[in-house]
Protein backbone atom coordinates (compact mmCIF):
# COMPACT_ATOMS: atom_id res chain seq x y z
CA UNK A 1 0.00 0.00 0.00
CA UNK A 2 2.82 2.46 0.83
CA UNK A 3 4.56 1.61 -2.02
CA UNK A 4 1.30 2.12 -4.65
CA UNK A 5 1.20 5.60 -2.42
CA UNK A 6 4.82 6.65 -3.04
CA UNK A 7 4.26 5.79 -7.06
CA UNK A 8 0.80 7.89 -7.07
CA UNK A 9 2.37 10.85 -5.46
CA UNK A 10 5.47 10.26 -7.88
CA UNK A 11 3.27 10.36 -10.94
CA UNK A 12 1.66 13.58 -9.60
CA UNK A 13 4.32 15.63 -9.00
CA UNK A 14 5.96 14.21 -11.99
CA UNK A 15 2.82 15.36 -13.76
CA UNK A 16 2.20 18.77 -12.15
CA UNK A 17 6.16 19.23 -13.13
CA UNK A 18 5.43 18.77 -17.00
CA UNK A 19 2.31 20.41 -17.23
CA UNK A 20 2.05 23.34 -15.21
CA UNK A 21 5.38 24.68 -14.81
CA UNK A 22 6.15 25.47 -18.72
CA UNK A 23 2.75 26.97 -18.53
CA UNK A 24 3.97 29.23 -15.50
CA UNK A 25 7.17 30.25 -17.72
CA UNK A 26 5.06 30.87 -20.70
CA UNK A 27 2.93 33.39 -18.49
CA UNK A 28 5.99 35.15 -17.27
CA UNK A 29 7.74 35.64 -20.39
CA UNK A 30 4.73 37.15 -22.38
CA UNK A 31 4.58 39.49 -19.99
CA UNK A 32 7.73 40.22 -19.51
CA UNK A 33 7.74 40.81 -23.52
CA UNK A 34 5.04 43.04 -22.67
CA UNK A 35 6.53 44.91 -19.90
CA UNK A 36 9.57 46.10 -21.70
CA UNK A 37 7.55 47.01 -25.07
CA UNK A 38 5.31 49.31 -23.32
CA UNK A 39 8.45 50.79 -21.25
CA UNK A 40 10.00 50.89 -24.79
CA UNK A 41 6.73 52.90 -26.60
CA UNK A 42 6.78 55.32 -23.30
CA UNK A 43 10.65 56.08 -23.96
CA UNK A 44 10.20 57.18 -27.61
CA UNK A 45 7.41 59.35 -26.64
CA UNK A 46 9.56 60.78 -23.92
CA UNK A 47 12.63 61.50 -26.03
CA UNK A 48 10.45 62.82 -29.17
CA UNK A 49 8.42 65.14 -27.03
CA UNK A 50 5.24 63.42 -27.97
CA UNK A 51 3.34 61.51 -30.37
CA UNK A 52 5.05 63.03 -33.81
CA UNK A 53 5.85 61.35 -37.26
CA UNK A 54 9.56 60.62 -36.03
CA UNK A 55 7.50 58.64 -32.74
CA UNK A 56 5.02 57.08 -35.32
CA UNK A 57 6.94 55.48 -37.27
CA UNK A 58 9.05 53.76 -34.77
CA UNK A 59 6.06 53.26 -32.78
CA UNK A 60 4.55 51.41 -36.25
CA UNK A 61 7.95 49.48 -36.99
CA UNK A 62 7.22 47.75 -33.45
CA UNK A 63 3.88 46.97 -34.22
CA UNK A 64 4.93 45.18 -37.29
CA UNK A 65 7.45 43.27 -35.34
CA UNK A 66 4.85 42.02 -32.82
CA UNK A 67 2.05 41.68 -34.68
CA UNK A 68 0.15 39.80 -31.75
CA UNK A 69 0.84 43.04 -29.30
CA UNK A 70 -1.85 45.29 -29.38
CA UNK A 71 -0.23 48.96 -28.76
CA UNK A 72 -2.81 51.91 -27.51
CA UNK A 73 -1.53 55.30 -26.77
CA UNK A 74 -3.93 57.46 -24.48
CA UNK A 75 -3.17 61.27 -24.66
CA UNK A 76 -4.07 62.47 -20.87
CA UNK A 77 -4.40 66.67 -20.98
CA UNK A 78 -2.80 68.32 -17.93
CA UNK A 79 -3.72 71.94 -19.27
CA UNK A 80 -4.40 73.51 -22.15
CA UNK A 81 -0.75 73.22 -23.16
CA UNK A 82 0.86 70.12 -21.70
CA UNK A 83 0.12 66.36 -21.63
CA UNK A 84 0.72 63.01 -20.38
CA UNK A 85 0.71 60.06 -22.57
CA UNK A 86 -1.03 56.42 -21.41
CA UNK A 87 0.38 53.78 -23.13
CA UNK A 88 -1.27 49.86 -22.93
CA UNK A 89 -0.04 46.84 -24.74
CA UNK A 90 -2.14 43.72 -24.70
CA UNK A 91 -1.94 40.00 -26.22
CA UNK A 92 -4.19 36.69 -25.72
CA UNK A 93 -2.11 34.45 -23.93
CA UNK A 94 -3.70 30.04 -24.73
CA UNK A 95 -3.43 28.47 -21.09
CA UNK A 96 -2.70 24.84 -22.52
CA UNK A 97 -3.53 23.23 -19.63
CA UNK A 98 -6.94 25.07 -18.94
CA UNK A 99 -7.60 25.42 -22.35
CA UNK A 100 -8.45 29.15 -21.62
CA UNK A 101 -7.71 32.03 -23.53
CA UNK A 102 -6.17 34.94 -21.49
CA UNK A 103 -5.62 38.64 -21.98
CA UNK A 104 -2.66 39.95 -20.61
CA UNK A 105 -1.83 43.45 -20.30
CA UNK A 106 0.80 46.11 -19.36
CA UNK A 107 0.02 49.58 -18.50
CA UNK A 108 2.51 52.57 -18.45
CA UNK A 109 2.72 56.61 -18.27
CA UNK A 110 5.12 59.27 -18.95
CA UNK A 111 6.10 60.56 -16.22
CA UNK A 112 7.25 63.79 -17.82
CA UNK A 113 4.26 66.57 -19.00
CA UNK A 114 5.15 66.70 -22.53
CA UNK A 115 3.39 69.75 -25.20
Amino acid sequence: MKLAVQYYALLFVFTIGILIIPTLLNFSICFNNLNQTSTHVVEIIEVNEGVNDNANNIINEIRSNNPETLIDIEKIKVTNNYNIYKVLTSRKLNLGILNLSYDLTSSKKSRRVLY
